[in-house]
């Protein structure tokens, strides 16, 4: 019976093999914490801060702020179209269901033109 791979090419396989073998514990052992566990690797997540402009903002901007969701952003909008610009953005206290909590998670993504806003409070 002929054999297809020859004693010299079955050598090279087995020295090939071991090769891999020495290189996926190394891998492992550089992967792996001071007792031997593996170790998670993360990326990390860019912050990305926007702010939204109160006045001139439409619903949907509104809504990708956090704990504002499409209804309390579509009531902000009307309550605006209601009662006229912002002066302040504590205003939006006023908006049934914006609270104590989502004022403090969406102030700092509110700003207000400050020359439209004292041009406001000087009409009213």
């Amino acid at each position: 019976m002929k054999q297809w791979i020859e004693r010299s090419d079955r050598r090279t396989i087995a020295i090939l093999g071991v090769l891999a073998m020495i290189g996926m514990a190394s891998a492992v052992a550089l992967t792996s914490g001071r007792h031997g566990g593996l170790r998670e690797l993360s990326h990390q997540r860019a912050v990305v801060r926007y702010q939204v402009q109160a006045n001139r903002a439409g619903w949907i901007e509104y809504a990708m702020l956090p704990g504002i969701g499409e209804k309390t952003a579509r009531a902000i909008v009307a309550w605006r179209s209601e009662h006229g610009p912002l002066v302040s953005v504590d205003q939006l206290e006023q908006v049934r269901g914006i609270g104590p909590l989502t004022m403090e998670r969406v102030r700092p993504f509110l700003v207000i033109d400050e020359p439209q806003a004292e041009q406001l409070a000087a009409e009213r």
